[in-house]
């Protein structure tokens, strides 16, 4: 498992790089700063001490989070850092009163539809034409969070 935590100012240029690389739609300087900035917004990275593996970017507001972004930087793909970064953010959606978890996925992403659903996120309805670049269909993901038991 690789080490995660809260994003921080320092890491914006390896996340702005990771945009560029990964997306066909990449978020600029300026919107990556205000999601820094914001208290709707979370963003964390996946560390090995000493570069960023990858980073996850949500939104959450009235006990719903989005999960906006996930990525893992080529080099560093199918070595769990996706994994890590989505188990250090729902560990943490208790504790902050999240009680679901929304994502979308290229439906031809198989790899990560994989582990969203190994993870627990289940389908739940598709947007038609959602992507460009090249244009694709959307796959729609939900995970419901279990409300800790307050005896414990």
């Amino acid at each position: 498992m690789n080490p995660c935590r809260k994003a921080e100012k320092e890491d914006l240029d390896d996340i702005l790089r990771g945009e560029s690389l990964l997306f066909s739609d990449p978020w600029s300087r300026k919107a990556l700063e205000e999601c820094l900035d914001s208290p709707v917004f979370e963003s964390f990275v996946c560390t090995d001490g000493k570069s960023i593996l990858g980073y996850l970017i949500t939104s959450t507001a009235a006990g719903e989070a989005e999960i906006l972004r996930i990525a893992s930087f080529p080099e560093h793909r199918r070595k769990g850092v996706a994994a890590s970064l989505l188990r250090f953010f729902l560990q943490r959606a208790p504790k902050n009163q999240t009680e679901a978890v929304f994502l979308e996925v290229r439906e031809s992403n198989l790899a990560a539809r994989n582990l969203y659903e190994k993870i627990g996120f289940r389908p739940s309805g598709l947007r038609c034409g959602y992507y460009s670049k090249p244009r694709e269909d959307a796959v729609l993901y939900q995970l419901l969070i279990k409300k800790e038991d307050p005896k414990i």
